[in-house]
């Protein structure tokens, strides 16, 4: 009876490991198509682009122009960065023009997520442990300050509860928080990848869960190629994986 149980164990993980392997297959499968038609996505991407900077030059209305260079700037943002850094300068001279003095609510959770973003660069490329304490200090001080700015039932919020989660090492608690938001975001939207590669690196990476982690990894670059996104660290982070694994091609 003993052997008879090991043999079930043994025969339910291996399918269990053969549908791992079939699923991560065939994901690849999609990224290579995808890869392939990489062209066409970025064709997309500057028609989008184009078609808006068509609108603004019809434009008189400062409002109008400044919310239309917005969403230049959220096109441009992980595409070509420095085209969205000339549209932010010219909203600034606009928000002057008009006398936009206080920073409306959400501009000031964009602008805490921006300095969260920032500190989190500054640890990964400065790579010192002196400098990383005083890093990780200012960025656990301003997703404190976001979280005040937002509602505890929003999907937002909840991010920012699981990333203080997974600090924690409740990576478990984290998981079950994030899951669900990764599951309600649209393939079309910069997000999905977000939170895949969030899933992947922050979540099951540190779980040792490492096909689940390589398959969100897998997502997240297929999504980002899909929008041109030019800063595709999941792609980098699942050719470097994949190398590691003697997976050359």
């Amino acid at each position: 009876m003993k052997h008879t149980l090991i043999f079930i164990l043994l025969f339910i993980n291996n399918i269990n490991n053969l549908h791992a392997d079939n699923e991560t297959d065939s994901l690849l499968s999609v990224l290579d198509k995808t890869i392939a038609a990489r062209a066409s996505y970025v064709h997309d991407k500057e028609n989008r682009i184009s078609e808006l900077k068509k609108k603004k030059q019809k434009q008189k209305n400062l409002e109008a122009i400044y919310l239309l260079n917005r969403e230049i700037i959220n096109q441009y943002e992980s595409f070509v960065c420095d085209s969205a850094e000339l549209y932010i300068h010219e909203n600034t001279e606009l928000c002057n023009r008009l006398r936009l003095d206080a920073l409306p609510a959400p501009l000031q959770t964009q602008y805490c997520w921006s300095k969260i973003r920032y500190y989190e660069n500054l640890m990964k490329y400065t790579d010192d442990p002196k400098y990383n304490v005083v890093y990780e200090q200012k960025k656990e001080a301003y997703r404190d300050t976001v979280m005040l700015t937002l509602d505890r039932n929003s999907r937002d919020y909840q991010k920012e509860k699981a990333f203080k989660l997974e600090l924690a090492g409740e990576y478990e608690e984290a998981l079950r928080i994030l899951y669900p938001i990764f599951e309600s975001r649209r393939p079309d939207e910069h997000f999905y990848a977000m939170e895949a590669m969030g899933l992947s690196v922050v979540v099951y990476g540190l779980c040792k869960d490492t096909e689940a982690e390589k398959k969100y990894m897998i997502i997240a670059a297929i999504a980002d190629t899909r929008l041109s996104v030019k800063e595709n660290e999941a792609l980098l982070t699942l050719a470097t994986r994949l190398y590691e694994e003697r997976d050359v091609n």
